[in-house]
């Protein structure tokens, strides 16, 4: 990925006493102290040794990642549990260093697949707060009910993976077929219509989520080889609940005018710094269309009066520089990765624009 940028106008090491100590607790060592042992201080010490290799098989597999705290003390290297359209997990690091680092609210009113959330977590934890919201009903409903019904979730989606994983590649296309007319079903529950969600997520083609006119699912199943046996991994989903679950985060939904008067009205009482990705604009689409990326721009206009600092992400055409012709305006260039046409995928072009300015070199 390369920014550019135009004016606003155009292992612990060990002794050898102790390698000779370790010597002594050979599995014939233990084995023979431990049938020394009445019957239920044995049964105490196999307690013990199982909890002991539990830490272990958890701490094992980190290899080199870094790990942050999550809100309950629980080491975290979080990703978006699903692909989503326009998602930023490529970028997030690149999009976050020219973000300002003194801010106490992090807001992101079209926070999606929340790449960019994850990557201001690991930096600022929970030190900030996070205000985080989209208007799409099926991926926030999915992700509070995830919040609220951990176990319960991740239950289920373990059961259809369960079932998934016995099938030839004919019978899995039948079987997500299936869940996705269940899904598009009134009667199905939340747990039941979360889990459904991040299952048909991560097996549709391209993980695009696409829905028809009737607000129903209507994607296609993805590439059968492709997609991992587990489908999802089951801690990071645990670890995006527990966070998300945390007192200094709050996600809602809602398109994007509520939360940024929001931010309007606390301006004076809060150092705040708004993130926005909007829905790219296509000619005829009904998701953002034109009239509200303009009522978007005169937002931004009354944050700006108000002091409160922005960045925007925005298609790379003429028509949209124009729009935010008076601020700061970069070019990023990044490779897409989730698309609606397997020839889609490519490289891009983002406007990337602030109302502050930012250091490139």
């Amino acid at each position: 990925m390369i920014l550019s940028k135009t004016n606003h106008h155009g292992g612990v090491a060990t002794s050898p006493a102790a390698n000779t100590r370790r010597r002594h607790f050979t599995p014939e060592w233990f084995s023979s102290r431990v049938w020394g042992l009445g019957v239920g201080s044995r049964w105490l010490v196999f307690v013990i040794t199982i909890g002991v290799f539990r830490v272990i098989v958890q701490q094992r597999g980190t290899g080199d990642k870094k790990h942050f705290l999550t809100t309950e003390g629980a080491t975290c290297d979080m990703e978006p549990i699903i692909s989503w359209p326009g998602g930023r997990q490529r970028v997030a690091r690149v999009v976050t260093d020219l973000f300002p680092g003194d801010f106490e609210v992090f807001v992101e009113p079209f926070c999606g697949a929340l790449s960019i959330t994850f990557e201001v977590f690991k930096r600022f934890g929970t030190d900030i707060k996070y205000r985080l919201s989209d208007a799409n009903e099926h991926l926030i409903e999915a992700h509070q009910t995830l919040i609220e019904n951990t176990n319960a979730v991740l239950s289920e989606i373990r059961a259809m993976v369960l079932e998934w994983s016995y099938y030839d590649t004919k019978e899995k296309q039948k079987f997500y077929f299936t869940r996705r007319a269940e899904y598009n079903q009134e009667w199905s529950g939340p747990i039941r219509k979360a889990a459904l969600f991040f299952f048909l997520s991560r097996t549709c083609f391209n993980g695009i989520w696409r829905v028809n006119l009737s607000n129903e699912m209507n994607t296609p199943c993805g590439d059968i080889d492709r997609i991992p046996g587990q489908v999802l991994s089951y801690d990071n989903a645990e670890d995006v609940a527990r966070v998300l679950g945390g007192p200094e985060f709050k996600l809602s939904l809602s398109d994007f005018r509520k939360p940024l008067l929001r931010v309007i009205e606390n301006a004076e009482h809060e150092e705040q710094f708004v993130f926005l990705d909007p829905p790219r604009y296509k000619l005829g689409s009904q998701s953002f269309p034109w009239g509200d990326r303009m009522e978007l721009a005169e937002i931004l206009d009354a944050l700006t009066a108000a002091r409160v600092r922005w960045m925007l992400l925005d298609r790379d055409d003429d028509l949209t520089k124009n729009l935010y012709a008076q601020w700061e305006i970069h070019f990023l260039d990044r490779a897409t990765t989730v698309s609606g046409r397997k020839n889609g995928r490519g490289r891009t072009s983002d406007l990337l624009v602030t109302n502050y300015e930012v250091n490139l070199e």
